[in-house]
């Protein structure tokens, strides 16, 4: 989960610092059955916050991360991971709180949001979520049964609809800042990932920009500011 790892470090970095750094996804690539599953790049950005100089220290259970920025800001995050249902051994997310308080959460490699995962990111401020594919595009694609079947279980990805509904289970507890992330490049687009989320919250009577920010972190993604 190092990618996991370099993106909570970039987030947490952005908020020591009270810039509007943008948030971008990791890249990853995953082989099975001779099909790759491609998702879509991070890019960086905000060169004038400043470059964000890390040191960790891994204990059991938590890990405290120490950040220190180029304006001589020094802060302490506390970094809790959860367990999330996956098929790969330890996959885990993880939920950070600020200095000021503020609780970042990245969920991403889940096949369903089980208790634990929701109880982990409940009320966070800016949540990172798996939108990984839309369910007709996954099915009609040209992946074998078996991978389909593997991706579509609660041991698989999460999909575009699942994610929605977690989103606005997280919007009714406070979450205003959402981040769409893990996107298969086969079975899913942006647009799609954005699109179901924000019909999911409109549905619910929620307006973008007043009541909650939304982004797809991607090639087409919008930023977030944190």
């Amino acid at each position: 989960m190092k990618q996991n790892s370099k993106l909570a470090l970039m987030i947490f970095g952005a908020s020591v610092l009270g810039s509007a750094a943008t948030i971008f996804a990791t890249s990853a690539l995953k082989q099975s059955n001779g099909f790759s599953d491609t998702y879509f790049s991070s890019t960086e950005q905000e060169q004038n916050s400043g470059f964000i100089r890390t040191a960790a220290r891994v204990a059991s259970v938590e890990t405290d991360f120490t950040v220190a920025a180029e304006k001589s800001i020094n802060a302490v995050v506390s970094v809790k991971p959860f367990a999330t249902p996956h098929d790969a051994a330890q996959s885990c997310g993880y939920t950070a709180v600020t200095p000021d308080g503020r609780r970042i959460s990245i969920a991403t490699d889940l096949g369903h949001v089980t208790d634990t995962v929701m109880n982990a990111i409940y009320g966070s401020d800016l949540v990172m979520l798996e939108s990984n594919h839309e369910i007709d595009l996954l099915r009609r694609g040209p992946y074998p049964y078996p991978l389909k079947q593997r991706i579509l279980s609660d041991i698989g990805h999460l999909s575009n609809t699942a994610c929605s509904d977690a989103a606005v289970k997280l919007l009714d507890s406070g979450t205003v800042r959402f981040m769409l992330g893990h996107l298969s490049k086969q079975n899913n687009t942006p647009d799609l990932a954005y699109e179901t989320t924000h019909s999911a919250f409109t549905i619910h009577g929620a307006k973008a920009g007043s009541d909650y920010l939304l982004g797809v972190a991607g090639d087409n993604g919008k930023a977030i500011s944190f």
